[in-house]
């Protein structure tokens, strides 16, 4: 049997914000959202006091999806989120820049055996092959 129900005080994506022409954050706002037999049915302007619906206490709301792959040079893998930037020196620049996370690391990275001190050493030995 389909169920129906509303979800209140979710965050939504409503757009960006800009330092020049480059995207440095993303603009969110609260809404409600009606799900019917699994499917989104309607976005709606927020309603706090609806004690019907299920708060989503101002979580953010994502599509459903798997990446399968990651590229170390447009993510900062185990840090706190941050939009993408133009970076330059192109693909020793981006080591550079992962270099110099690592050793900003004070914890080992997520998945073992990488620590800061290995993932200092991959790095290098990645430059190593490329040149």
């Amino acid at each position: 049997m389909a169920r129906a129900y509303t979800l209140k005080n979710v965050k939504l994506e409503t757009g960006f914000e800009y330092e020049g022409d480059e995207v440095v954050h993303t603009k969110t706002d609260l809404f409600s959202v009606n799900i019917d037999d699994g499917k989104i049915r309607e976005i709606l302007p927020n309603t706090p006091g609806n004690n019907n619906a299920i708060d989503a206490k101002g979580l953010l709301m994502l599509p459903a999806f798997k990446d399968m792959h990651i590229h170390l040079d447009k993510t900062f893998y185990g840090g706190s989120w941050q939009a993408t930037r133009r970076r330059t020196g192109g693909v020793k620049g981006m080591i550079a820049l992962e270099q110099e996370i690592c050793l900003r690391c004070s914890k080992p990275l997520r998945t073992a055996p990488w620590s800061s001190s290995n993932c200092f050493n991959r790095k290098g030995l990645l430059l190593q092959e490329v040149m």
